[in-house]
């Protein structure tokens, strides 16, 4: 996963970059506010990751379902010490390099804008959505 993180308005200006490395779901778990007809029970095996020796792993994400990390783990946060407030985008890229052989090509990006203020220890999510992101694709 590849994870970018720029001032909202200027889509040309990175500020932060982070690569997430890794394909295999630990626990999967379903959303609060999942949509309508969202399975109740997830799809795909959870925690299936094949072994050393596996040449194909099946791995995903059911629609209404995440997979969240501890903010412990390795590469599940980014540092933003020192970073101007202001609002912001952060466009996250699933198989950015296209590694893997999907059923769709054209689902691998979300985006969600933010508000920062780390002096006042202050985010706050604006907004967020599932179309193509990024540093040179348009903010809204």
């Amino acid at each position: 996963m590849l994870l970018n993180l720029y001032r909202t308005g200027e889509p040309g200006g990175d500020v932060y970059g982070l690569r997430k490395l890794g394909y295999c779901l630990l626990r999967a778990t379903r959303k609060p506010r999942s949509p309508a007809g969202s399975p109740a029970g997830p799809v795909f095996p959870i925690g299936a990751c094949g072994h050393a020796d596996s040449v194909k792993v099946r791995t995903g994400l059911s629609v209404g379902w995440g997979d969240d990390c501890p903010p412990a783990y390795a590469h599940q946060w980014m540092d933003v010490t020192g970073l101007a407030p202001g609002e912001y985008r952060i466009c996250s890229t699933v198989d950015p390099l296209n590694d893997f052989l999907e059923r769709r090509e054209d689902d691998n990006q979300r985006w969600t804008d933010l508000r920062i203020d780390i002096a006042a220890d202050e985010v706050e999510v604006l907004a967020t959505g599932g179309a193509a992101c990024g540093p040179n694709r348009p903010t809204g």
